[in-house]
């Protein structure tokens, strides 16, 4: 009887768990780094750095409606160009990545990129994230 009473109170702990996260609106993934936010014209600019040793180590970007905080536009940025246009997945092209001086100002989202490449060697990218007419536009990275 005992075996059948403690499977019962692990499944209903489960359930319970995934009850709260689903109603939670302001969660937080554990695997976010970084989170910022700041004006930028009459918007305001939100973004998400993820761990790189996550599932999702993307940079989500948003843009919001200040005061009801509806989300105008939003990017999840999971690969980066080089100055060649040759596109670095997070998870299928590196073996690390680091983000890094996030910051957002004068219309654009700017931040640093270190990538370790799988395959050999390593880049250092200066990139940004143009803000135009209240959308998120194309991403630009260049050699630092």
């Amino acid at each position: 009887m005992k075996p059948a009473i403690l499977l019962s109170l692990i499944f209903a702990l489960l359930f319970a768990k995934k009850i709260i996260a689903e109603n939670d609106e302001y969660f937080v993934s554990p695997h976010a780094r970084e989170l910022g936010i700041s004006r930028v014209g009459n918007q305001l600019l939100r973004w998400v750095r993820f761990s790189s040793e996550s599932k999702h180590p993307c940079l989500h970007v948003e843009l919001l409606t200040p005061v009801s905080y509806v989300i105008n536009d939003e990017m999840k940025i999971c690969a980066l160009p080089d100055e060649n246009n040759v596109m670095y997945d997070f998870i299928k092209d590196l073996s690390s990545i680091d983000l890094f001086n996030i910051k957002a100002d004068n219309m654009r989202l700017t931040f640093n990129a270190d990538l370790i490449l799988l395959k050999q060697g390593s880049k250092s990218l200066q990139c940004s994230l143009l803000i135009k007419e209240e959308k998120l536009n194309a991403l630009r990275c260049v050699a630092r």
